[in-house]
């Protein structure tokens, strides 16, 4: 089974219309599966009517369209980061709620581009030395148990990394570039000890340096990661 699929968040929506129109757009655009987006907040337990019932026209509309639903769960804006333990544990018990109320749904990411700062923060320490991928893996490792505590059916996707980072802890915008991000990831995992998976799936999101970018344009000597540094991402 390949997986075309897209990120949309217009089928998740409260009005049944709304959604079936997006999901109609989708299919006739030969896409057989569908990324859509929950924001959580520090403190946030569960979700409000109003977005479960958004949630449950998505599936009801994927199901009548034949499409696979994967959800992104990430924390809202830098400042909502989970960092301490207590707080991760928060973010974890709210995916596992949501696993739990939502058994059709058996795809799951975790966070949105933990490289970037706008997404998750700090990205560095004090000695100026990468800590985003390090707090980040024990995140999806809690995750990842959360979930397939719920059902080993779970697929959990981790990374969901942006292609590029300036890895420049004096930049205004603190980034960290996926290379840089993903031997991190590593060296945390083997530093935990950590026998089993923190993830069925690598995510990267290989968007191009500008818009003018061709797709199949490589990045042999930098840092970046796009559709043609396959190679590069292994």
């Amino acid at each position: 089974f390949r997986i075309y699929g897209v990120a949309d968040d217009r089928i998740r929506n409260h009005r049944i219309a709304e959604a079936e129109k997006a999901g109609i757009r989708i299919t006739h655009a030969g896409f057989n599966t569908v990324r859509s987006t929950v924001a959580w907040v520090q403190g946030q337990k569960n979700l409000n009517n109003r977005d479960m019932a958004a949630i449950r026209n998505l599936i009801r509309i994927a199901e009548a369209q034949d499409l696979r639903i994967c959800l992104t769960v990430f924390p809202w804006k830098d400042t909502r980061t989970p960092i301490i333990s207590s707080e991760q544990w928060d973010f974890v018990n709210f995916l596992g709620y949501l696993a739990e109320a939502l058994p059709e749904v058996n795809c799951w990411e975790i966070g949105n581009e933990p490289n970037l700062g706008q997404f998750f923060r700090p990205q560095f320490g004090g000695d100026g030395k990468n800590v985003s991928a390090k707090l980040y893996f024990r995140l999806l490792g809690r995750s990842y148990d959360r979930l397939k505590g719920v059902s080993p059916e779970n697929t959990v996707i981790g990374g969901a990394l942006a292609s590029e980072g300036k890895d420049d802890h004096w930049a205004p915008t603190k980034t960290t570039s996926p290379t840089v991000f993903i031997r991190k990831l590593g060296e945390a995992y083997r530093e935990s000890g950590r026998q089993r998976p923190v993830m069925d799936w690598f995510s990267i999101h290989p968007y191009g340096a500008t818009s003018s970018e061709a797709p199949d344009t490589p990045h042999p000597s930098g840092t970046t990661i796009g559709f043609a540094d396959y190679n590069k991402l292994v």
